[in-house]
């Protein structure tokens, strides 16, 4: 797979973290409707949603230079995942399940897209390094 190939696929996991995200801001509303929240919870989920779609966002269009947002959103999903527990609504499973799913997806496609940045960057650097050495051998 060419470093052309990895590309796409980074973008799209900063993609799908985007929507993740956006859902993170929006569901707080549609769970109002059959049982409050605490004020607490609702922005919890806002804030953490806003920050992992700018982190998110960003990677999606610079994703060569900007690795370390995938660590900024392993942290925020790792957030939103224990969140329940800290904010008391662990036994409302609606918003339960919405952290729980979100933020475990935010997870694993933040450590893939990661890593596939990594292996780009060091395939690039090798392939570099092997062309240096060629021309240092004059061949």
């Amino acid at each position: 797979m060419t470093s052309q190939d990895r590309g796409p696929q980074i973008a799209l996991a900063s993609e799908i973290n985007v929507l993740l995200g956006v859902w993170l801001i929006i569901s707080p509303f549609f769970y109002t409707i059959s049982a409050p929240a605490t004020a607490s919870a609702t922005w919890n989920n806002v804030i953490v949603g806003i920050l992992i779609v700018i982190c998110a966002a960003v990677r999606t269009f610079s994703h060569q230079r900007r690795v370390a947002l995938s660590g900024v959103n392993i942290v925020l999903g790792i957030w939103t995942l224990i969140s329940p527990w800290i904010y008391g609504y662990s036994t409302d499973a609606p918003r339960f399940g919405t952290n729980i799913v979100a933020g475990s997806l935010v997870i694993a496609l933040a450590i893939w897209s990661g890593c596939r940045t990594y292996r780009e960057h060091s395939h690039q650097a090798t392939r570099l390094h092997v062309d240096a050495d060629r021309r240092c051998r004059g061949q």
